[in-house]
Formats: structure tokens, sequence, C-alpha cells
């Protein structure tokens, strides 16, 4: 009851800060996305608590999630990376060069994690008759 209790309670705060913060229905979307999540895992921290101790759901945990900051570390960069190389003026050209750049440090930046991803799981993507998807 108290997990519920909780993310009814967040979500109500972040939709109102969202929204009183002029983000509008992106702004609602957003806290309800980030309290139904919180929800998601704190239901799976409940199931798991049965069945292993707090080391071992700390680092179920982290093995589900390491991905989403490994990318948003290297979106992050990315940016200020396109952002340097185009520059204050912004022309067309350094526009297009700026997203090229950032694009292509993205995927070199993030394609070990895909890598790994895929050979962890990529089994799973296997067709019935041996080739993959």
């Amino acid at each position: 009851m108290g997990l519920y209790v909780f993310a009814i309670g967040m979500n109500a705060a972040l939709v109102w800060w969202l929204i009183s913060s002029g983000y509008g229905l992106s702004g609602a979307a957003a806290g309800t996305t980030t309290s139904l999540a919180l929800f998601g895992f704190g239901l799976i921290v409940m199931a798991l608590r049965y069945f292993m101790g707090a080391k071992e759901i700390a680092l179920f945990l982290a093995t589900l999630i390491w991905p989403l900051p490994a990318g948003s570390g290297a979106g992050v960069v990315c940016h200020a990376v396109s952002d340097m190389v185009v520059g204050a003026g912004g022309s067309g050209p350094r526009l297009v060069a700026g997203l090229l750049a950032g694009a292509a440090l993205f995927l070199a930046a993030y394609s070990p994690v895909l890598w790994f991803l895929y050979r962890s799981y990529g089994s799973h993507l296997a067709t019935p008759d041996g080739g993959t998807a």
C-alpha cells in the first residue's frame, strides 16, 4: 500500500511542478512516466526480496539498467560536441556538420554497449530456421 501512495503522490507532485513550469501536456506525460517507472522498479524490488538479499537485488537492478545511464552520458557528451561544432553563428553547413559529428560520436561511443547486449541476448533473436532477425 505504501508504494501505491508514494507513486500517486510523486505523480501528482511531478505533474503539478512540470505543468506549472510551463511544460504543459509534455510535462504531465514526463511526470507520469517517471512515477510509473519508479513504481515498476518498486514492484520488482518487492518481488525480488522474497528470493534475494539486498546485495543481489542491487546487483540485479544495476545489471538491468546500466545501458540507460551509459547511453544518457554518451548523449550528453555528443550533444556538447555537436554544439561546439555548430558554434554561435550556426550556419547551415556548420549545423549539418555538428549533427553529423554528434551522431558519429554517439555511434562510436555506444556501439560497444550494443555489441555487448547483442552478444549477451542476441541468441533470443534467432528465427526458427537458424537465421537472425
